[in-house]
């Protein structure tokens, strides 16, 4: 159902308020929790940040780059399959991550 939202100008927009699901948010827990199991919470803001700034960086280029490819072939397919392929590559490359504290940094937790 379609959930009136009001807006800062006082106009409002219609979005499926109570479905809207929040999975963007979802890797922060996970992906700070394992920066702090990996390198101790000492350095947490830094490393956190940085990933972030990498994960914003990846959103942005990934529309950017939808966007040019769809001007271009007219269709999402090449952009799906590229996120195919890029989910593929990711697991492959984040398999073998040791989950485990950096034995130099275990005690700067």
């Amino acid at each position: 159902a379609m959930t009136p939202v009001p807006s800062e100008a006082g106009l409002s927009s219609t979005r499926p308020a109570e479905k809207t699901p929040s999975t963007s948010c979802g890797i922060v827990p996970l992906t700070s929790g394992t920066i702090a199991h990996i390198f101790g919470i000492r350095y947490l803001s830094t490393l956190y940040g940085i990933v972030f700034l990498g994960h914003q960086i990846g959103a942005f280029l990934g529309v950017w780059l939808g966007g040019r490819l769809f001007d271009s072939t007219g269709n999402y397919d090449l952009v799906w399959w590229l996120g195919v392929a890029l989910g593929i590559f990711a697991a492959i490359v984040h398999w073998p991550i040791a989950e485990k504290p950096v034995p130099r940094l275990a005690g700067a937790t």
